[in-house]
């Protein structure tokens, strides 16, 4: 549907994969640092991302907001097509969840921008940048941004907010 501007490759990949390591690593660092006797562990299920998922749409040049259409059609793609997209979503993660026998489980999404003049989604979308949905359903994020996106994208998954003023 869309024209073809972003292609995967194993060095991308790989270098998408370390970043999200490197941001979920910061967060088990930071819960360690501070002497709980919590402990966390991310389960980092790769399959899809080393063989991605083709969808019909260039997500980086599209708004933010059209990520119901390539969210949709992963799910789809994998059996998920239920009533929303919430719904399916969280059937999705929920058989992760079960699949790699985890007490929580949300996906990340990631758009290939690595041919994009500025990383970013057009500016006539809510966001430009990544954005995750609270609760822990998912997170959209530019495959050039840095690995503190990831740990930023994160803490709103567990219900954090923006440190941003105002």
């Amino acid at each position: 549907l869309d024209p073809s501007t972003e292609d995967w490759n194993s060095l991308k990949i790989q270098s998408v994969l370390n970043d999200i390591d490197v941001g979920m690593q910061w967060w088990e660092d930071t819960l360690a640092n501070q002497n709980s006797v919590h402990s966390l562990n991310f389960t980092i299920d790769t399959a899809f991302a080393t063989t991605p998922v083709d969808t019909q749409y260039e997500g980086i040049n599209r708004r933010s907001n059209d990520y119901t259409l390539y969210v949709q059609e992963f799910l789809s793609s994998q059996g998920y097509n239920g009533f929303s997209l919430e719904a399916n979503m969280r059937a999705f993660n929920h058989a992760q969840r079960e699949k790699h026998d985890a007490n929580w489980a949300f996906t990340i999404m990631v758009v290939p921008s690595f041919n994009d003049a500025d990383g970013q989604f057009p500016p006539n979308g809510s966001f430009r940048r990544a954005f995750a949905f609270a609760g822990g359903l998912f997170m959209v994020v530019p495959s050039t941004r840095p690995a503190s996106t990831y740990s930023h994208e994160l803490g709103h998954i567990f219900w954090a907010r923006d440190e941003y003023p105002g």
